[in-house]
């Protein structure tokens, strides 16, 4: 869980660097909570590390 809560907050400063208000971005990790793929691979495991994002209203 703190590899995938680090890449998720990552991912939310890279986006206030490039100019998006902090406050129209939550930072959710789910870990191994909910993989993408399930199988036992370096292909799979590539297409778990990833980050998902909505649009808030400003």
């Amino acid at each position: 869980m703190a590899l995938a809560d680090r890449r998720a907050r990552a991912s939310m400063h890279y986006l206030v660097s490039l100019g998006v208000r902090s406050t129209r971005i939550s930072v959710i990790s789910y870990g191994k909570e909910r993989p993408m793929c399930a199988e036992t691979s370096e292909d799979c495991w590539g297409q778990n590390r990833r980050a998902h994002f909505l649009v808030k209203a400003q």
